[in-house]
């Protein structure tokens, strides 16, 4: 009977058609539910009704056409911290409003404390990604895993959302996620190629995040085996990128020419197009 009504909310969560406002569910389980059935992250608006940055927060930012669009990309929960102060310590709320952006199994990505102008929120907001279906089946799947592969699938999922997202902060924040994952992987991995693949893939996220120096840096302590193919191409792959964010073609072509792997060569050319 439980299984039914959770699916029966799911319903009409999903075939509400008015999107004059935001569809705040509230309560968290549910949330989390939701967020697992249709891909998607998870928004928790933390407040309580006495609080006057809370009332403000919903007249300057909820109701703003562009935030209200952008709501469809996640499942917007609000947390009364008088009502379920439970969530609120497991995400260590200690003033609010707090915004927070977490993954349907409740791992916490982005979080701000206090009322900030509107156009701040919206920056981030406008970049949370509409379906993230990979990175929610590898949380699932691994959830509490401490098993290597499981948690380098995970870091790359997290990579791979992170590296297309506009926003430094939100980008920073996903990227974060997947060099913990990263980190796990390569302590719990046996064998030191899978320990040097995961830190290689943590090195590509300094890419990512335009800090080619540390990149290089990194890179260059990296002891990559002359006979492992894949690590050779991740290697090029990190320093061409590393050359193209700053501007030096000519060295970047010079590693890109050492790239035998066609999608990391595909990856390069994308690197830095949307900046």
């Amino acid at each position: 009977m439980k299984k039914i009504k959770t699916l029966a909310f799911i319903l009409v969560f999903l075939v509400k058609t008015t999107f004059s406002q935001i569809l705040w569910v509230d309560n968290f389980q549910v949330a989390k539910q939701l967020a697992a059935a249709n891909n998607k992250l998870i928004l928790i608006d933390f407040w309580a009704e006495w609080c006057g940055p809370c009332k403000l927060m919903e007249s300057d930012l909820w109701k703003l056409p562009e935030v209200v669009s952008a709501s469809r990309n996640f499942i917007p929960v609000k947390i009364n911290t008088d009502y379920d102060p439970s969530t609120a310590s497991d995400y260590g709320v200690k003033g609010i409003p707090m915004v927070a952006l977490v993954t349907c199994t409740g791992e916490l990505i982005w979080s701000n404390v206090g009322y900030r102008h509107p156009s701040d929120y919206v920056a981030i907001l406008k970049s949370v990604p509409g379906e993230v279906a990979s990175l929610n089946s590898a949380l699932l799947a691994g959830k509490n895993t401490k098993d290597a592969d499981e948690l380098f699938q995970l870091g790359i999922e997290y990579q791979d959302v992170g590296k297309v997202i506009p926003n430094d902060v939100l980008r920073s924040s996903f990227l974060a996620k997947s060099n913990a994952a990263l980190s796990k992987s390569g302590k719990a991995a046996k064998e030191i190629t899978a320990t040097l693949k995961a830190e290689l893939f943590s090195i590509l996220n300094d890419v990512y995040l335009g800090r080619t120096k540390n990149a290089i840096k990194r890179i260059g302590k990296a002891v990559v085996p002359d006979s492992d193919k894949e690590l050779n191409n991740l290697k090029h792959l990190i320093l061409a990128g590393c050359f193209k964010l700053e501007g030096d073609q000519a060295r970047s072509d010079q590693e890109k020419q050492l790239i035998s792997d066609e999608e990391f060569r595909e990856e390069l050319d994308r690197l830095g197009a949307s900046k």
